[in-house]
Formats: C-alpha cells, sequence, structure tokens
C-alpha cells in the first residue's frame, strides 16, 4: 500500500508527505462537504465521473 501512495504521488506531481495529512482532512470534513459532493456528483438520474488518463 504504501509503495502505491509513493508511486501515485511521484507520478501526479504532488507531494508524498500528504498522506501524513490524510486523517486530519478527513476528520475536517462535514456533513455540509459530504451532502454539497453528493448533490454535485449523485444528483437527478446521473453520475458524473472524471477519467485520469495515462500521461
Amino acid at each position: 500500500m504504501w509503495l502505491a501512495v509513493l508511486t501515485d504521488a511521484y507520478t501526479d506531481g504532488e507531494n508524498a508527505e500528504d498522506i501524513f495529512k490524510y486523517e486530519e482532512k478527513v476528520s475536517a470534513l462535514t456533513t455540509k462537504d459530504i451532502q454539497a459532493v453528493a448533490k454535485k456528483y449523485l444528483s437527478g438520474d446521473k453520475i458524473t465521473a472524471i477519467l485520469m488518463p495515462e500521461k
């Protein structure tokens, strides 16, 4: 798992140390945040998805 996280961070040009902030970020989410995302992506009779093709 850690190797995959490091590989993804390297591939996406992100900071690998951000994994240490994961719990903090998840804990900061509110019910309102989750409802807003659900409303945006799961509204109506469709689902919006974003594909991230390989570079």
